[in-house]
């Protein structure tokens, strides 16, 4: 009897000090997590005409990332007529387009994008505009993308 609650003993003590070292280095040592948000224009656009995105990339910490890709997207009824950047604590990539690299986003950082494009003359409908930011060490790729809708009129 006394040899099973010594077995329970050291295999309880093994999973707290493997629990311990879990919290200690969190989930992807080296990390950082990648957040995107956008905004599309809230009133429709007329058909022909060019709709504004502004899309925000950030790094949330708690490390600088390196090589992060950017991966733009316009709907099949749009045509890319522009992309700019602000860097706020980080330099924007270059060239600007559709793809992008960029070298580093230190942690705390953000890259405010405004992508213009033009829509083709459909007379009715939505076109959508998406981003994806890709970097291989973030913990939570789930907020690594936006999907904004623009509606035509």
């Amino acid at each position: 009897m006394k040899a099973r609650y010594l077995i329970l003993i050291l295999a309880l003590a093994s999973i707290a000090a493997c629990v311990k070292r879990s919290e200690s280095v969190g989930p992807l040592e080296g990390g950082a997590d990648i957040v995107v948000t956008g905004q599309a224009p809230t009133e429709p656009i007329a058909s022909g005409q060019s709709a504004v995105f502004t899309i925000k990339v950030a790094n949330a910490g708690p490390n600088d990332a390196e090589s992060v890709r950017i991966e733009d997207t316009v709907g099949v009824h749009s045509k890319l007529v522009s992309v700019t950047c602000t860097g706020e604590g980080a330099s924007c990539p270059s060239p600007l387009g559709l793809s992008m690299l960029v070298p580093k986003l230190p942690k705390g950082s953000a890259l405010h994008f405004v992508v213009t494009v033009k829509l083709a003359d459909i007379p009715t409908g939505t076109i959508v505009n998406g981003l994806v930011a890709s970097y291989d060490q973030d913990p939570d790729p789930n907020t690594n993308s936006v999907s904004l809708d623009a509606l035509v009129r």
